[in-house]
């Protein structure tokens, strides 16, 4: 499989303080990457620095062997547009509009084709076809991030999905069922998943790679199924 994210080396300083130091992760095409450790060690820096939204003081961020500190700002911002879903700790849903609104607005706003088969198969997957003509504000917490993942993916030329404690707030069994949908997808989509989680426990039954990060960096790389 081939490396569709990498993290040579990447350092983070905020306030005078090294939030990030010398971090080195790959996650490949197909590949479900999980990302745990404490709070406060750094894996909410790495995950936005992974998706463009932060720069890394020094060592490198590729996206299918790109280095976006090589490219102009609008260049960058076109890849992470086209190839990255994003899901951060909170949905932020628009809560005036269903949830099929909800779905294919961003997809339009970066002036893609709207794919209903592959809507069809995520809603599906998740489990939200009946709310799909639901007011969003409408929907418990676990139907809103069920939401969140499948609007993130909906472009059809993601190859890359990040979520930030995607599972937060959510009982056992659906912290369970969402981390099993984010395997599936990885594996059907052929797509490269970057999750940071808290949830070590159930995030590990089903990921292939486990970073651990204490302090801001990288101690341990584990491999969980391969």
């Amino acid at each position: 499989m081939a490396k569709y994210l990498e993290l040579n080396k990447v350092n983070k300083t905020i306030n005078g303080e090294d939030i990030v130091k010398d971090v080195s992760i790959e996650v490949e095409n197909g590949q479900y990457v999980i990302l745990t450790g404490p709070s406060g060690s750094g894996k909410s820096s790495v995950l936005r620095m992974s998706s463009g939204i932060d720069k890394p003081d020094n060592g490198e961020v590729l996206i299918d062997n790109i280095n976006l500190a090589d490219i102009h700002t609008k260049d960058k911002n076109k890849i992470i547009a086209q190839y990255v879903g994003l899901v951060l700790q909170y949905p932020g849903l628009d809560r005036g509009l269903d949830v099929w609104d909800n779905i294919v607005l961003p997809v339009e706003s970066k002036g893609q084709k709207i794919n209903k088969d592959k809507i069809d198969y995520l809603v599906d997957l998740f489990e939200i076809k009946d709310k799909i003509y639901s007011n969003s504000d409408k929907l418990s917490g676990g139907e809103q991030i069920r939401v969140s993942i499948v609007r993130a993916l909906a472009v059809d030329t993601i190859k890359l999905f990040l979520a930030d404690e995607p599972t937060n707030h959510l009982d056992t069994e659906r912290k369970k069922i969402i981390f099993n949908y984010i395997a599936t997808i990885t594996k059907e989509l052929n797509i490269a998943a970057l999750i940071v989680t808290h949830d070590k426990a159930f995030a590990k039954e089903y990921a292939d790679i486990e970073y651990t990060m204490v302090d801001g960096a990288v101690v341990s790389k584990n491999i969980l199924n391969s």
